[in-house]
């Protein structure tokens, strides 16, 4: 997607964010219990440029975001590219950048379990 996506004042907004490569159902069904279990009115996966924990480099961002896009069947889901678009690369960042769009919108931070391992190198 070329613009930002929408998300008014109080709305609650997950930001699922992962390399993505490639997304898998694992990925979906962590997504589709977080709107379900934390009453998210949207949540926007966002694949990283590239993680610098990660020796790899990720397929190609357009690619990933396809990929994703052809999973997702919940209108309450979205693919975007925001730290393409913010140029953020650590999560802080990209959260921040988040913040000062977006006034009055709840983010949630949605993460998989295999990130808890490397959390405390955040």
């Amino acid at each position: 997607m070329n613009s930002l996506p929408i998300a008014t004042k109080g709305q609650k907004v997950g930001i699922f964010g992962g390399s993505f490569d490639p997304p898998h159902e694992g990925h979906l069904l962590v997504a589709t219990q977080a709107i379900k279990r934390l009453g998210l009115d949207q949540i926007w996966w966002i694949p990283s440029p590239g993680n610098p924990l990660k020796s790899w480099k990720p397929a190609p961002m357009s690619e990933r975001l396809e990929m994703i896009n052809s999973m997702i069947t919940n209108p309450k889901m979205q693919a975007h590219d925001l730290e393409t678009k913010f140029n953020t690369v650590l999560t802080i960042d990209t959260v921040r950048a988040l913040q000062k769009q977006y006034a009055g919108v709840n983010f949630v931070l949605i993460c998989g379990a295999d990130l808890l391992i490397e959390l405390h190198l955040w």
